[in-house]
């Protein structure tokens, strides 16, 4: 098989129907090869998406770690492409839009990568307002997050060390490192992420949430401290006695996860 253009990583922790959702526009497209990186314990997860994303450029590894940034460095350790795209379970992206980063990276030698467009899939005028957020921050700080596809060349990737190995804010680490070696796109695809986490618990308890870490990152608290302080609010935020219905969480990263 030719050495793939571009490498498409996605790291799961059990959202494998999403996940085939996500992949399956990339299943033996010329130019592409996808890696997926599964870390769920359910012991059926592997065989249904072996049966599901059945294509020759499409490749399924298992992760000893629930942890997105060890997921993601373990699928950029094997890919074959020149340029790596880090795509959710949750998000979606046109099939048409990967050749074309591919050939606008390649004629501006200038960025080292970058980030599409966040969207979320909700017709909600609150969803609305969250995207604008994203384009204010990205417009103003240029600080993409890993819900809006991060892109990177592999040998910049391999240069910069990678994901830094942490619990948290992994992306914000990786992009502060990509803007050391040079400028980053923002690239006009639009990178679609579902809305289910905002929808069932609250745009504005999410929105809170978030910029919370944030604010304690900026700070200098430790990650630790943040992960525990993260985990204690959602934990009490997202329970089923506050939501008035059940609520399943998962563990990944060290951090509660709304699932």
């Amino acid at each position: 098989m030719a050495r793939p253009q571009v490498s498409i990583i996605i790291p799961s922790l059990n959202d494998t129907n999403l996940l085939v959702q996500a992949a399956t526009p990339f299943i033996n497209k010329k130019g592409c090869e996808v890696i997926v990186v599964e870390a769920g314990r359910d012991r059926h997860a592997l065989p249904f998406l072996r049966r599901r994303l059945q294509g020759r450029n499409v490749f399924i590894h298992r992760s000893l770690q629930a942890n997105k940034a060890y997921q993601m460095n373990l699928g950029a350790r094997v890919a074959r492409g020149e340029l790596l795209i880090f795509l959710h379970a949750d998000t979606t992206i046109e099939f048409y839009t990967v050749p074309k980063l591919y050939q606008a990276l390649k004629s501006r030698s200038r960025f080292v990568g970058g980030a599409y467009q966040f969207v979320l899939d909700s017709p909600s005028w609150k969803a609305r307002v969250i995207e604008f957020g994203v384009k204010l921050r990205e417009a103003i700080w240029q600080l993409p997050y890993g819900d809006q596809v991060l892109f990177a060349w592999k040998k910049v990737f391999d240069d910069v060390g990678g994901y830094p190995k942490v619990p948290l804010l992994e992306d914000v680490l990786f992009v502060g490192r990509l803007k050391k070696r040079g400028r980053l796109l923002s690239y006009s695809g639009k990178a679609v992420t579902s809305a289910r986490k905002w929808e069932q618990y609250g745009y504005l308890k999410m929105t809170l949430i978030n910029w919370g870490t944030m604010l304690q990152y900026v700070l200098g608290i430790p990650l630790d401290e943040i992960v525990h302080n993260r985990n204690r609010v959602l934990k009490k935020i997202l329970s089923p006695s506050s939501l008035g219905g059940t609520v399943r969480q998962t563990m990944s990263n060290g951090c509660w996860r709304a699932a």
